[in-house]
C-alpha cells in the first residue's frame, strides 16, 4: 500500500505518511477517540514512497486500560478506498455534466 516493503513499516510514525491536507482531520479523530473513548472512521489523502497518493480510510476503536496496558492504546485500521473514490469523483462529474444539458420533454 505505502510502496515499501512491510518489515521497514516498523517503528515509522503514520502521521508521517499523510498528505498535509489530511493531518488536522487525522489529529482530531485521534483526539475524539482518546477523549471519548468511542469508535470513529475518517477518510485521509496518503502519500506513498514516490509521493503518488491514495485514499485510504482508517477505522480507529480505543482500548480500554486494563491491567496489562499502562497506556492508552488506539487499534487503527487502514482501508485503501481509492477505487471508491475515483467512482464517486467520476459520477459527480457526470451528474454535472447531464445538468448541464437541462431538461428535455418528449411530446
Amino acid at each position: 500500500m505505502f510502496g515499501i516493503e512491510p518489515a521497514n513499516l516498523i517503528n515509522s510514525v503514520f502521521a508521517g505518511f499523510l498528505h498535509p491536507d489530511s493531518v488536522d482531520i487525522y489529529q482530531k479523530t485521534i483526539q475524539y477517540v482518546l477523549n471519548k473513548g468511542e469508535k470513529l472512521s475518517c477518510e485521509l489523502k496518503i502519500l506513498r514512497n514516490d509521493k503518488s497518493e491514495f485514499y485510504g480510510r482508517i477505522d480507529c476503536v480505543y482500548i480500554h486500560d486494563n491491567e496489562s496496558c499502562n497506556s492508552r492504546c488506539i487499534l487503527v485500521i487502514l482501508s485503501d478506498i481509492s477505487k471508491e473514490k475515483t467512482a464517486e469523483e467520476k459520477k459527480k462529474e457526470a451528474h454535472k455534466r447531464l445538468e448541464g444539458l437541462g431538461l428535455w420533454y418528449l411530446e
